[in-house]
């Protein structure tokens, strides 16, 4: 995609995983949710369980409610791995904490032997950072509560995704507001400048 095309032609997917533990390396995914939007508005999302091929540990089935049960016949990340290529495609990957989420996804290409994304990424706690430089903190909890965005099923792939769609599109309303429609390569380029104003 170029980074030269005006934002509200551009596809967004914003991606969300649920995993074993912390490092891709090690752990697994066990849930994932991906949406994507284009001016501004949801077109499409899929979302699925997955089967980690390892036993979920019991702090993480406390924090996400999914447990080995939920999980032991679906499928495995190198099986749904063709559908989530196909469904990022060459679109603008977003996720909250971008690194983690990345991470992760290419961790699952790569079990089925597909080579790491090359997409451009969106980090939406960058964006906080921009936008929303008076919050104390920049999880997906604050941000929300600082749009009035109503959560329901904290840390399940579905409904965080969902709100960080919700959350990127509001930021792109308010830069769209500030610049009017400007290219995406000025809008990836934000995330590496400090916040000079708040925009909200």
């Amino acid at each position: 995609m170029s980074q030269m095309m005006e934002l509200n032609k551009v596809n967004f997917v914003v991606v969300d995983v649920e995993t074993t533990g912390l490092y891709p390396q090690s752990e697994a995914i066990t849930e994932i949710a991906m949406y994507k939007i284009c001016d501004k508005k949801i077109v499409d999302k899929w979302c699925t369980l997955i089967n980690p091929e390892k036993s979920i540990p019991l702090f993480i089935t406390l924090k996400t409610g999914i447990s080995d049960a939920m999980v032991f016949d679906k499928p495995t990340a190198s099986q749904i791995a063709p559908k989530i290529l196909e469904f990022i495609g060459d679109s603008v990957f977003v996720a909250h904490n971008a690194d983690f989420d990345f991470g992760f996804v290419n961790s699952a290409l790569n079990k089925s032997g597909i080579k790491n994304l090359t997409n451009s990424v969106v980090c939406t706690v960058k964006l906080a950072r921009i936008f929303l430089p008076h919050l104390p903190k920049k999880n997906l909890d604050y941000v929300s509560n600082a749009f009035g965005i109503k959560t329901e099923n904290r840390h399940r792939a579905d409904s965080d995704a969902h709100t960080t769609a919700i959350v990127l599109i509001k930021f792109l309303d308010i830069w769209e507001k500030e610049n009017g429609i400007k290219n995406l390569d000025e809008f990836l380029k934000l995330q590496k400048h400090p916040a000079t104003r708040k925009y909200f």
